[in-house]
């Protein structure tokens, strides 16, 4: 059976060495792939893979622990994040659990507090049933459908998975198995080439109409990620094809 990554933010290295024994040596099926000791780094690395699980202290440098994992959960949004607190920080673990967190790990009560968690994150979240070839695969094209016919709505894999009665992590896999790409790429690239085509039909479109028509509710945030997809920012774009 395959060891499920876990990615570890930790700001002080021999605490996260620490803490990377203890997922190991908890043998629930977990394994670190990457330690990163700041938040700035960690959001960095999210951007380039998506462990199954992500581990990440509450006060860091350059970016905290709240915003790492609002930053996570935007460019995964079916990822399953733990947050490391102590009882003097117990508000921020509420706020992480608001903003997405499935569970809290308390230092204090390390590592007692570590392998309860990983062993109920291992027979709840990740007790994933076999499915068959085929399930996986309607699994995947189901999500594929649905995303091609909302374009221009909001997604989020949680509730849709929640709402079909599979798990978002499951539901994620399948569709990734079936396209080769993750549910938010594919989503995201389906709108920017939406807005290609608008800008085609209409060469005076604006910025702002264009993040309306996609729900994009931040303009700059448009702007970059358009720039990402298409090689060439909004203005440009249209001025190439006015």
């Amino acid at each position: 059976m395959s060891l499920h990554e876990v990615f570890l933010a930790e700001d002080e290295p021999p605490i996260a060495d620490m803490i990377a024994d203890m997922v190991v040596g908890a043998q629930c099926g977990f394994q670190v792939g990457f330690v990163a000791h700041d938040g700035g780094t960690m959001a960095q690395k999210l951007t380039e893979r998506c462990p199954d699980l992500l581990i990440t202290d509450i006060k860091m440098p350059v970016l905290g622990g709240l915003e790492l994992l609002a930053r996570a959960k935007e460019l995964h949004p079916g990822l399953i994040c733990v947050v490391l607190t102590s009882h003097s920080e117990f508000e921020y673990a509420q706020t992480a659990l608001r903003l997405g967190a499935a569970d809290y790990v308390l230092k204090t009560l390390l590592p007692e507090s570590l392998h309860e968690v990983l062993r109920r994150l291992r027979n709840t979240v990740f007790a994933l049933p076999e499915a068959q070839p085929d399930a996986r695969l309607d699994a995947g094209l189901r999500l594929k459908e649905h995303l091609d016919d909302n374009v221009q709505g909001v997604f989020d894999l949680v509730e849709t998975a929640q709402r079909w009665g599979y798990n978002p992590r499951y539901l994620s896999q399948a569709f990734t198995d079936s396209t080769g790409t993750t549910p938010k790429r594919y989503h995201t690239q389906a709108k920017m080439e939406l807005i290609v085509k608008m800008l085609k039909t209409n060469p005076e479109l604006q910025l702002k109409e264009a993040a309306a028509a996609v729900r994009f509710d931040d303009e700059l945030y448009l702007s970059k990620v358009f720039k990402k997809y298409v090689g060439m920012g909004f203005s440009e774009f249209r001025r190439t094809h006015n």
